[in-house]
């Protein structure tokens, strides 16, 4: 038996204007018609999971907007924090209350729900290579992709290409992990030719995860066993709020995953970007002659290499060059195009400030 655990829980603004707290990135609607968690559960229900067997946890703010934008995912497979913790929370939650159902060999895949991945069919090879190797492997086993660019938004994995684990062809030993190195670093790490991105999808059987939590986390796996025997009763949510007041925000990448042992990765051959920030959607969004990334409400004269986005009122832009430019009924963003990863500062004065609805 498998399940899929859609990470959905994240109330940052990298998309401001267009996301905020009450539609943060994975439910802003950054490429089409359909929110990042939308296309998120459109593919996996495409490849390997029914939907009864997809289940996304969110905050305690966003749920009744989860169950509204996904009907077809059971009410039941929608499990809502009451406060952000971390990844490393939101796996241990939906674990253990899954663990009955599934049984100690259950696979668990974690996704995040924000990421835009193409070539689909590759990607489900390789999903299902690393679903099928779980129960014999019994470590954690991630997906790595071979990056084209020394990226500074991303994590690394360190790999030996040579040293296959358990016998299968498929599974490389990781050697370590990095996370969001300088230019410098990451330009090594290119160089090296031994490093992949991190995609952030983990899969292991239900006992593996509770092993190294155990190890890791030691105070993780008896708290939210002792709150899941009070699961459909009336004190579920007051057990579950006492536990995430005592918890310290941790991520499961840094609180498990780089310390523990029986670590191996999956090279995966699809496209795939984490959409960190807005200079990464310009860089996968197609560009006219002159460079520039032009939509809605825009009237455009003489500008290179810039990015202009209104979906307000109409604007009009003369002579920008390697500008950003969104404008959003939120606010408005203007920047220095690689220089849009600084939005959480904006996030960051808001929230001190109590504007902007943060």
């Amino acid at each position: 038996m498998k399940a899929a655990i859609v990470l959905a829980g994240g109330l940052e603004g990298k998309f401001w204007p267009r996301s905020g707290r009450k539609s943060p990135k994975p439910y802003s609607y950054i490429t089409g018609d359909r929110t990042l968690l939308e296309d998120t559960i459109h593919r996996l229900k495409r490849l390997l999971f029914k939907a009864e067997e997809i289940y996304i946890v969110t905050i305690q703010s966003l749920y009744e907007q989860t169950k509204q934008l996904l009907p077809e995912i059971p009410a039941e497979n929608i499990l809502a924090e009451p406060y952000q913790k971390g990844t490393a929370s939101c796996i241990a939650l939906v674990v253990h209350h899954l663990r009955e159902k599934l049984g100690d060999d259950g696979v668990i895949t974690t996704f995040p729900a924000d990421h835009i991945i193409y070539n689909i069919e590759d990607f489900s090879k390789t999903l299902e290579t690393a679903i099928n190797s779980a129960k014999d492997y019994k470590g954690i086993i991630t997906i790595g992709l071979q990056p084209d660019r020394p990226e500074t938004g991303y994590g690394y994995i360190q790999i030996n290409e040579a040293e296959h684990v358990n016998n299968n062809k498929h599974l490389m030993k990781c050697l370590a992990f990095a996370e969001k190195p300088d230019i410098g670093t990451a330009e090594r790490f290119i160089q090296s030719g031994d490093f992949l991105w991190n995609s952030g999808i983990y899969t292991m059987i239900i006992s593996t995860f509770l092993e190294k939590m155990d190890k890791h986390l030691p105070s993780y796996n008896p708290a939210f066993s002792e709150v899941e025997k009070f699961y459909q009763t009336d004190k579920y949510q007051d057990e579950l709020t006492k536990l995430y007041k005592k918890l310290a925000p941790t991520s499961f990448d840094t609180g498990v995953l780089e310390k523990a042992d029986r670590v191996a990765v999956i090279k995966g051959e699809f496209d795939w970007t984490d959409l960190n920030d807005w200079d990464e959607y310009y860089r996968i969004t197609p560009k006219d002659g002159d460079g520039n990334l032009i939509q809605g409400n825009v009237i455009s004269i003489d500008n290179k290499n810039t990015m202009v986005i209104s979906d307000d009122d109409q604007i009009g832009v003369i002579g920008l060059e390697d500008i950003v430019v969104i404008n959003h009924d939120n606010g408005l963003l203007v920047c220095k195009k690689d220089e849009t990863q600084r939005v959480e500062e904006i996030i960051n004065y808001m929230k001190i400030n109590k504007i902007g609805g943060f």
